[in-house]
């Protein structure tokens, strides 16, 4: 799984100037712990930032030599130089990512240390190219969801396929501790399942019949909806309290909490409040598990996406005006304002220093996609993750990322 083929990626030179580059244009983008990933307009996936699985060259990016990525770079088939392509959705986790093709295959790179590629191996290099999940083709998929050292498949049939950490529960077989590859029966005993998604260390989806939201795993911050406790659930807790459009639900999970845009458009968070995750005053980190509207001007608005990530607590809402508003944290300027401002947490704040938005994604970095397809990013820059061509301190103030 280690092998890898040449490196015919474009080269790690950073532009001649970093802050006026040619802007990246893409259809999704993910953001992972230390690195980012998008789908470009002909449907390959390219990555930069800290180069988990990713065949680099030496540019190190900290003083342990992890190697960075200061320009995007294609992703290819294992084995190949042929570009992994019909992509339609790419997911993150703390430091392996999968991706789903409109052919309904699922391919993840990466490292492997929880089995996040869904095959025992060295936990180091895990795949430096995007392998099977599983180990075997998965040729029916319909949905992924990627937690923070965990994912799963929604394939035909309603049927489940998990894979990675399992400490919580996560996976859903009805049991708790070692990382595996499982089948999720427990999940599975919902029925039709519409949608799937991760927490960092719980998994929900969503019934066909009752539009229900149900999730297991980890509880340590009321995640799932239940008084908080440390004891997970290895068996599906219904969230009865969490209402969405059934027509196209749109969820967004963090670390220890998730968000949903409820039937009026407003986005309602719940579970944990570090950071100000919820979006609501008080300010308490206390974790709540019924789901509130966000608080302030924004609880006004409407809103279509949302930007969440499993790796963290920060969130970014798409308002129908193509407005973004972030809360939660922001130790380094995730939430588009500048940390020292606002404490290492903020509450909702309207970006206005970006073109209107579509979509995107957040972890120690935030990136979205404007309207017009370009990719703007704002945040922790240690490792290059927001595609300006270098390695810096945190950059609160969102610019575009450059194309390779």
């Amino acid at each position: 799984m280690d092998a890898g083929a040449p490196d015919t990626h474009p080269s790690d030179a950073a532009p001649a100037d970093a802050g006026a580059c040619t802007p990246l244009v893409a259809q999704r983008v993910a953001s992972g712990m230390t690195f980012t990933c998008a789908i470009r307009t002909d449907t390959t996936v390219v990555c930069w930032g800290a180069a988990y699985g990713l065949s680099v060259g030496p540019t190190p990016c900290d003083a342990t030599g992890t190697p960075c990525a200061l320009a995007p770079r294609i992703v290819v088939l294992e084995g190949s130089s042929t570009p992994l392509s019909n992509v339609i959705d790419v997911q993150c986790g703390d430091d392996f990512a999968c991706a789903l093709t409109s052919t309904h295959e699922v391919r993840c790179w990466g490292r492997n240390y929880d089995a996040m590629l869904g095959a025992t191996g060295d936990g180091i290099v895990g795949a430096r190219q995007a392998t099977d999940a599983m180990g075997v083709p998965i040729t029916d998929a319909t949905a992924i969801a990627v937690g923070a050292d965990h994912a799963c498949a929604l394939r035909s049939g309603s049927r489940v396929q998990c894979w990675g950490q399992n400490a919580a529960g996560e996976l859903g077989d009805g049991t708790a501790g070692t990382s595996a590859r499982v089948e999720a029966t427990a999940i599975e005993s919902v029925g039709a399942i519409d949608a799937i998604m991760a927490m960092s260390t719980s998994t929900c989806v969503v019934d066909a019949a009752m539009h229900q939201l149900h999730c297991l795993g980890s509880n340590a911050t009321a995640e799932l909806g239940l008084p908080t406790s440390t004891t997970s659930s290895t068996s599906l807790v219904t969230l009865a309290q969490v209402t969405f459009d059934t027509a196209a639900p749109v969820l967004s999970g963090g670390i220890g909490g998730a968000c949903a845009i409820d039937p009026m458009g407003h986005p309602e968070c719940w579970g944990t409040n570090a950071g100000e995750f919820l979006g609501r005053n008080p300010t308490s980190g206390t974790p709540d598990p019924s789901p509130a509207i966000i608080y302030g001007p924004a609880s006004a608005s409407t809103f279509t996406a949302l930007f969440g990530g499993a790796t963290r607590t920060s969130n970014c809402g798409v308002t129908t005006t193509g407005d973004l508003d972030c809360w939660g944290e922001n130790d380094v300027g995730q939430v588009g304002i500048d940390p020292a401002i606002s404490g290492g947490g903020s509450a909702v704040t309207r970006l206005t220093s970006v073109p209107p938005m579509q979509s995107g994604s957040c972890a120690d970095h935030c990136c979205g996609v404007t309207t017009s397809g370009e990719v703007w990013c704002w945040g922790a820059n240690d490792y290059g993750q927001l595609g300006r061509g270098t390695t810096s301190t945190p950059a609160w103030q969102p610019a575009p990322a450059c194309g390779p």
